[in-house]
């Protein structure tokens, strides 16, 4: 009995933590900013301790980068970037319109902000092959792009689930988002977005590895949707 009470708690918690998502918080006065920490003589609280750290970035200019305040333009352009590859692409007609709705939906999210007056997925032949901080915002500029929405979806899949039928699945989407400013290189805004879905197979579906897929789908526009709605808000608290 008491195997049976602890069985039903621990899915009642996984069941309650469908939906999470944190969110960077905006960055606080410098002015005001204390790090607390007590220095040595022969340091100031502005200097890196560590000498290796100035081949990459000058103390001044990581000076610079703290005291920085983001704040966007009037009117602003974003480019959208998915990195990694996911499982439904090819996999049939059917998931490659549903996964062009799961992209539409956040192109039209993105517009609803007064201060984005055009959202679109930053052309294939523009994405570098090193996707670093700098490739990137290189790629952003030259599509003319003052913001650059990088996102990238995991998932994980459970199917031998004991409370499910074998006709069921439970899975796991988290889906993480950074917001590049293309004019600074500054990263102003973060997000992680967690969900998790149940997939049953029915009648319409050709196996139920495509029903997995179509599960994946929902969790991930879900997830979007949700990135979507915090950009919207963060760019309108930014602009004030």
């Amino acid at each position: 009995m008491k195997l049976k009470i602890i069985l039903f708690l621990s899915l009642f918690i996984i069941l309650s933590a469908g939906c999470q998502a944190r969110r960077s918080l905006p960055r606080i006065g410098s002015a005001s900013y204390n790090t607390g920490i007590a220095m040595e003589p022969r340091f100031s609280s502005g200097n890196s301790l560590f000498s290796s750290d100035s081949e990459i970035l000058t103390d001044d200019d990581v000076k610079r980068i703290l005291a920085f305040k983001f704040k966007p333009q009037e009117k602003n352009k974003i480019a959208v970037l998915p990195i990694g590859q996911f499982l439904w692409h090819g996999w049939s007609d059917e998931l490659d319109k549903a996964d062009e709705t799961v992209q539409n939906s956040l192109i039209n999210r993105l517009k609803e902000s007064g201060a984005i007056y055009d959202a679109s997925y930053l052309p294939s032949l523009l994405v570098p092959e090193k996707k670093t901080v700098g490739h990137l915002r290189e790629a952003a500029a030259r599509y003319q792009a003052d913001l650059l929405l990088i996102y990238k979806a995991s998932f994980r899949t459970y199917q031998k689930y004991k409370v499910f039928s074998p006709d069921k699945s439970k899975a796991y989407c988290s889906l993480e988002a950074v917001l590049l400013d293309a004019r600074t290189g500054i990263v102003p805004f973060t997000l992680l977005v967690s969900r998790t879905f149940t997939a049953e197979e029915n009648n319409g579906d050709m196996n139920f590895h495509e029903t997995i897929r179509k599960a994946e789908l929902s969790a991930l526009k879900s997830a979007l949707d949700e990135v979507g709605i915090e950009i919207v808000k963060f760019m309108e608290k930014s602009e004030k």
